[in-house]
């Protein structure tokens, strides 16, 4: 007896929208990306319940026909290619037609639209589908098209099971916005969540002021503009200055011929550009475009065209580090240094200087070639004032007491002592790439290695610790675990204005009251601004803007069954990382004994918040081996 069985239509149907159709914002890009292919030039996207209840998609396109309007819902039914060979030269956002049938079959969806309509209204097409199935057609005056979806997931209840809160829906749905957005700034594109306006895009003359619109003028000041063309390929976007990263891989970009992709290939590009100039676990923000001939590149390779195949991608990736690498060099802090430093020209390919991409997805976890972080008279520019959370050597109390908050001292005073002065941009390059001994400063009782790690004699064995792992644990519980009564807050003089991306401002509304407990004074100021009246101790003098971005980007994966407390948890843990005492800063004897003292009484000594070891021990045993007496 046969055991293959031939799947039904509207299973097929169910199958092909699982591989298409993640979550609501799946619904939305596809949708868009409609728009866009039909020429609109004017989108308007509404949400309830986080897309869960209904998305609605208007835009003034050339719309359908009634056939058309009946045709498009079948499977692979599309416009946008006629033969085999068009595959390998698209030109259009969607190009399978699997979009419209995948969503019909796994929501209640309408359709209203009219050929050739724009503000005015004619003859059009209303249609409707439940579960896959035409429930009916009839005709209706329109402009435009304007597609309904409605209970995503109605019939296929165990997709719906895995969605996420309605806040982290709705991010994901912003960002989806915020990326057409960027990529097309000559459109307009609003926004409504549960019938209010949320977001109003006016079309923009250029990238930078679409930029602006959403991230504040503030923000664009930071970035650092590039541009190469040549040889059919278009290379052009910010990058953040290196004194503007973050802790986190937010707001990075990569659109390649107006499509929004994932590519770890480019992204380490981009990494490479800052080698040297930036410390492991450091982000830069970055937009990067790319315009190329078609037919160099595949997009038919996933199932959402999140991903894109490269006919030349090393020297498109000697292209980007060259570009991204030279913006970086024209900035006044580097002006001078450029001039001794040799790159690939814009219009030159690869020569073998650069890496090949099967050297670089060797390495491509956690950027390990960017480890090498650059000496601390380097980092530590003559005349700033950088202020870290630990008490100066001058005052009689310590940091880590619990009884009295941190104090601040200048870390100009602390920094390592250097066994030579490093007086050239060639000495300092020369010195970050050989194995040279780190530095130490050695104290009655502890010795520290490098920058971050302190060695002492324990009980029978010989202890390094980590003394950026060591406060973090101590800051995240005492945060974790203490109430808002118990947490000191320190009143600003001046209240902070924080203008942050949509998507961010409403992840971080909707958890405002968690983040109140923290310490954080915060009040809404607007659409998207808030107002910041006062700082824990912990956060003086630190980024409250990348903090907050921050939290956010880590609030994403938290599900509508997540409690107080893991809402909690998180920013406790992004609050202690951007506040724990810092490499360029050295403790006194007395700092390290209280800080050690109060990491033995937390739950978990032995790690930081995010895992790692705060500290490793050598045993007598452990000594003999090594020196092959045992």
């Amino acid at each position: 007896m046969t055991i293959i069985n031939i799947l039904k239509d509207d299973l097929i149907n169910q199958i092909a929208a699982g591989e298409v159709i993640e979550r609501p914002a799946s619904v939305v890009k596809e949708l868009i990306e409609n728009s866009i292919d039909a020429s609109s030039t004017d989108i308007r996207v509404d949400i309830q319940l986080g897309g869960k209840r209904l998305i609605r998609i208007c835009d003034n396109g050339i719309g359908m026909d009634r056939e058309d309007a009946i045709k498009c819902f079948e499977r692979h039914a599309t416009s946008k290619l006629k033969d085999a060979s068009d595959l390998f030269n698209i030109v259009t956002m969607g190009f399978r037609g699997e979009a419209l049938s995948s969503i019909a079959a796994i929501s209640k969806l309408s359709i209203t639209t009219a050929l050739n309509s724009s503000s005015t209204a004619s003859e059009g097409t209303f249609l409707e589908i439940h579960g896959g199935i035409l429930k009916g057609v009839k005709d209706k005056v329109t402009s435009g098209t304007t597609i309904e979806v409605r209970d995503l997931f109605y019939n296929t209840p165990v997709r719906k099971k895995f969605l996420k809160s309605t806040s982290t829906e709705l991010y994901h749905i912003m960002e989806v916005i915020t990326q057409a957005a960027l990529i097309h700034p000559q459109r307009r594109f609003s926004l409504y969540v549960d019938e209010k306006e949320a977001l109003s895009l006016p079309a923009s003359t250029d990238i930078d002021e679409r930029i602006a619109i959403l991230y504040g003028n503030d923000f664009l000041k930071t970035m650092l503009p590039f541009e190469n063309k040549g040889d059919g390929l278009a290379i052009r976007g910010f990058v953040s200055k290196e004194d503007n990263v973050r802790r986190s891989r937010s707001h990075q970009y990569i659109f390649v011929n107006k499509r929004c992709i994932r590519d770890n290939v480019l992204r380490h590009a981009i990494y490479q550009a800052f080698k040297t100039l930036i410390n492991e676990g450091a982000h830069p923000v970055f937009f990067l475009y790319i315009d190329t001939d078609p037919t160099t590149i595949d997009c038919n390779v996933h199932p959402t065209k999140q991903e894109v195949r490269f006919l030349h991608k090393d020297y498109l990736y000697s292209q980007v580090l060259s570009t991204v690498r030279s913006a970086i060099l024209r900035t006044p802090k580097h002006k001078d240094d450029s001039q001794s430093l040799v790159y690939e020209k814009a219009d030159r390919p690869l020569s073998g200087q650069l890496p090949t991409v099967e050297k670089i997805n060797d390495h491509l976890t956690t950027v390990e070639s960017m480890k090498t972080p650059l000496p601390s008279a380097v980092r530590q520019t003559q005349g700033s004032e950088q202020w870290c959370p630990v008490q100066s050597q001058r005052q009689d109390s310590a940091p880590f007491v619990e009884a009295a908050p941190a104090a601040y001292i200048n870390t100009e005073q602390v920094v390592y002592k250097q066994t030579e002065q490093v007086t050239t941009r060639e000495t300092t390059e020369r010195a970050s790439r050989e194995e040279v001994p780190l530095p130490y400063v050695s104290k009655k009782d502890y010795l520290y290695i490098g920058d971050v790690f302190v060695a002492y004699v324990g009980k029978n064995c010989i202890v390094i610790a980590d003394h950026h792992a060591a406060h973090e644990r101590v800051l995240y519980e005492r945060l974790r675990d203490g109430s808002s009564e118990r947490i000191t807050t320190h009143r600003l003089l001046f209240p902070i204005q924080l203008k942050l991306p949509l998507k961010e401002f409403s992840l971080l509304r909707a958890n405002i009251n968690e983040i109140m407990d923290m310490g954080i004074e915060i009040e809404e100021f607007g659409s998207d601004t808030f107002i910041i009246r006062g700082l824990p101790y912990e956060l003086e003098n630190v980024d409250i803007s990348a903090v907050l971005s921050d939290i956010a980007s880590h609030m994403v994966d938290e599900t509508s069954s997540s409690t107080y407390e893991d809402v909690k948890d998180v920013i406790a843990k992004r609050i202690a990382c951007h506040s724990a005492v810092r490499g360029s800063v050295v403790l006194s004897n007395d700092e390290l004994n209280t800080l050690f003292r109060q990491l033995e009484s937390m739950n978990d000594p032995h790690h930081c918040p995010h895992g790692r070891p705060t500290r490793v021990y050598l045993s007598h045993d452990d000594l003999r081996k090594l020196f092959k007496r045992k």
